[in-house]
């Protein structure tokens, strides 16, 4: 149980990335979430061990707690510090029953990078990795009895075993006894990480996984992203019979479409890292910050906070990729018209000659799923939707100011937007005998707003057909779903 990924403060998607670069993507390194503020990290090593994976199996396997946090260059630690002061902070156990607690920054100096001193007191530079494996030393040492008594002893231990990790990646190594370092460009070494590639063993297209298509860009059904997308599957799902009689039939048709499309992912590498870059991640994104946004009341500065953090989170995953930060925008053009052929059933154009991702992405997965049903559930167009908004959201916050101002002011309208369009069953599916149960399970998970629901509430009255809407409004009202004159719900 001992590394443990706060789910309350910082990106945890990004610092489980940075953990599976240190075991270097040996796919035994999974993560359950247990409860609703902790991810747990747990490892049974599947390849060769190397120094790096070695030190994570013995954290896992250590009774202490380490609770990690991946934040923002701004963010600041009550009673710790800032982190904009140090790169990364840990706080060490102050008794035998306590925890140990890192906070390290994931934005790498909020783009201008991270330099510590080589040898020769060149500049040189500080990975995000590396620098999460430095605060785990600190951790490691605190947990073995033997940290170093002063602060310069501590960092001269935690140096050491940065060497052993920088060594092993052919990086170069850090004076071994300066501490000192600062936001900068490196003048020696460039900005690179060694990158590791997962392996494909044990995966096949048929296997019979419910994220199929995820698993072949992430290569292992193992992930933790596949955990997060089982855990959001299941709990929609299983939310209400109106949730089911939606979910049902796009789980049915993307166990259809799905093992085909992840083959060509599998023969096509640039398709499969494209997917990953502009599905997957944003999807998963998406759902963090639609978990954010049901769970505050209005807008307030603390979850525009929040939304930034995850927009930093999933930009710094995009700038390890070959596609720049200006693809965003023409992913998420094609998203809204894939959304709009799903929506209207229709067979897309054929795809331009040598079209390369993520240009018309996802207008070729539209494509798959049309050639396995004409006309698919609303939930596939409802879900390109939201990818969309999220790319937008995040080549605005790329472009900073000159893209139209903060991010999350335009992102979270949208996000208000999106989430009342969540797809209802087909009118004949639509019973007024269940619609108060429903109504009220909608109300406390995902319509948590007023103005959401006011919105749901137009688009339910306008294809109600089981009964008189005057039946339905009283229900509505009685639920808090109707904020709006009489007037505006009707024709609005």
């Amino acid at each position: 149980m001992a590394i443990i990924l706060s789910l309350q403060v910082g990106n945890p998607d990004v610092v489980f990335a940075d953990l599976v670069d240190i075991v270097r993507c040996d796919a035994g390194l999974t993560a359950t979430e247990p409860t609703l503020f902790a991810r747990q990290v747990s490892y049974t090593q599947k390849q060769g061990a190397v120094a790096s994976s070695s030190r994570i199996l013995e954290l896992v396997n250590s009774p202490v707690p380490v609770i990690i946090s991946g934040v923002g260059y701004s963010h600041v630690i009550p009673d710790v510090g800032a982190i904009s002061d140090s790169a990364g902070l840990t706080r060490t156990r102050t008794g035998a029953d306590t925890s140990i607690s890192i906070w390290y920054d994931i934005t790498d100096a909020a783009g201008q990078h991270w330099t510590v001193k080589d040898q020769d007191s060149q500049d040189i530079y500080l990975p995000r990795q590396v620098l999460l494996y430095h605060e785990l030393a600190h951790a490691y040492h605190d947990i073995k009895g033997d940290l170093g008594v002063t602060r310069r002893d501590r960092e001269i231990q935690a140096i050491a075993d940065e060497n052993v990790f920088r060594g092993q990646l052919g990086l170069t190594l850090r004076n071994s006894t300066y501490d000192r370092g600062g936001p900068g460009t490196p003048s020696h070494g460039g900005v690179t990480f060694p990158k590791c590639s997962p392996e494909k063993k044990g995966w096949s297209p048929g296997w019979k996984c419910p994220a199929v298509v995820a698993t072949a860009a992430l290569g292992s059904p193992d992930a933790a992203e596949i955990t997060a997308l089982r855990r959001a599957r299941a709990e929609y799902r299983s939310m209400g019979l109106w949730g089911a009689l939606v979910a049902q039939p796009a789980l049915d048709l993307y166990g259809r479409f799905g093992p085909p499309l992840a083959r060509v992912m599998q023969e096509q590498p640039a398709l499969r890292d494209a997917v990953l870059s502009f599905v997957v991640q944003p999807t998963l994104h998406l759902l963090t910050t639609a978990e954010a946004y049901l769970g505050t009341d209005a807008d307030t500065p603390a979850l525009a906070r929040t939304v930034d953090l995850v927009l930093d989170g999933y930009l710094a995953q995009l700038a390890e990729t070959p596609w720049p930060a200006g693809a965003l925008a023409e992913a998420a053009d094609d998203a809204v018209a894939a959304a709009g052929i799903l929506a209207a059933g229709a067979t897309p154009a054929p795809l331009p000659p040598r079209s390369r991702p993520p240009a018309y992405l996802f207008s070729g997965i539209a494509r798959e799923i049309l050639a396995v049903d004409g006309r698919p559930p609303a939930v596939f167009a409802w879900a390109f939707e939201g990818i969309a908004a999220f790319l937008r959201g995040a080549a605005r916050h790329a472009g900073g100011p000159a893209a139209g101002g903060p991010a999350a002011g335009h992102l979270l309208p949208e996000l208000g937007a999106w989430v009342a369009g969540i797809p209802l069953p087909p009118p004949s599916e639509l019973r007024a005998a269940d619609a108060h149960r429903e109504l009220a399970v909608l109300a406390g998970r995902i319509l948590t707003r007023p103005e959401t629901r006011d919105r749901f509430a137009r688009r339910l009255l306008a294809q109600w057909t089981d009964g008189p809407p005057a039946d339905l409004r009283l229900v509505l009202g009685g639920l808090g779903y109707l904020t709006r004159p009489r007037s505006e719900v009707d024709h609005g």
